[in-house]
């Protein structure tokens, strides 16, 4: 399915300026080779705020990927980051100020929270945008003027001006992440470590703090069925020893240093695909690589919506 939108050379020299005033995209997502219905994978940080308002990126976007929904996804990087629904059914640009949407249908939180309605969106991203939330990300929708709910799937955003960089900075990012409304006014207004309602195509099993994050299958998700029913992710913070567990076949898939992949790809590991790819500016000032078995790799991507990973 194709998004709808007006992407005239203007909306496209506005993208190109707001990036180069230094916002980094979502790098591409990675191909993983695991055998069976387990994935397992490391990690260089642990969470330790996954409210999206707040998060600080890497682990924690991965799991807000996994466990809630943002409107839009962008594809593989190596396949021209097209951008489709994810939680909408389907999003439309009806002029430069205005973008309707309609939720997916089946989408609903856990908790016994009801249906993802987009009075959830409006909430989620309203919050983000008020100055007095202070979120770090409140700049992806610094030009939202406000929310409009119209029924219970469908709901229209209005910016005070035209705003490109949305489709690709904001909806599909950090701040665009959808929180439950009536779950997080419950837990306060905000939380760190513990969702409060997830609606993804997976949820959080079990976390032990800095060891390991265990993701389940989503039985109740109405999208594309997840490509492996578990996921866990290791939290190795130093590169060689994450780079010796993966050679002890510890990890399926694992980021490795510049300096290390490079006597990878002089003196690749059996059955190890080794690739490179551009780290996000706010996370570091450099490239990273990455190597992971390559049986399932040319079919298999995680997370399930674009990944930082």
């Amino acid at each position: 399915m194709k998004i709808k939108g007006h992407f005239d050379r203007r909306g496209f020299l506005q993208l190109s300026a707001f990036l180069g005033a230094g916002l980094a995209l979502p790098q591409t997502r990675l191909s993983f080779a695991a055998e069976g219905d387990l994935l397992r994978i490391r990690s260089d940080s642990d969470i330790t705020r996954l409210d999206p308002a707040f998060e600080i990126g890497n682990l924690e976007d991965i799991t807000n990927r996994c466990v809630l929904i943002s409107l839009v996804r962008l594809s593989d990087m190596r396949k021209g980051n097209t951008i489709s629904p994810w939680g909408a059914e389907t999003i439309e640009q009806t002029d430069p100020k205005t973008i309707t949407f309609t939720l997916r249908p089946g989408l609903k939180w856990t908790g016994g929270f009801g249906a993802v309605t987009p009075e959830d969106v409006k909430y989620s991203f309203e919050r983000i945008a008020d100055p007095k939330n202070e979120s770090p990300w409140k700049y992806q929708f610094e030009k939202l003027d406000t929310v409009e709910v119209k029924d219970e799937r469908t709901g229209i955003i209005h910016l005070k001006e035209p705003f490109q960089p949305i489709w690709l900075a904001s909806l599909p990012y950090y701040g665009g992440h959808v929180v439950c409304k009536a779950a997080v006014e419950k837990a306060g207004g905000k939380y760190t470590t513990e969702v409060p309602a997830q609606c993804g195509p997976y949820l959080i099993d079990k976390w032990e703090p800095k060891q390991k994050m265990t993701f389940k299958a989503n039985p109740d998700w109405p999208g594309p069925k997840p490509e492996f029913g578990s996921v866990e992710i290791a939290i190795v913070e130093d590169d060689q020893a994450a780079q010796l567990a993966y050679e002890a076949k510890a990890f399926d898939y694992c980021r490795v240093s510049a300096a290390a992949a490079k006597g990878l790809k002089e003196k690749p590991l059996p059955d190890t695909t080794c690739s490179t790819s551009a780290r996000p500016k706010r996370a570091v000032r450099s490239r990273s690589s990455a190597i992971s078995r390559s049986e399932r790799a040319a079919k298999s991507a995680w997370p399930p919506s674009d990944g930082m990973g």
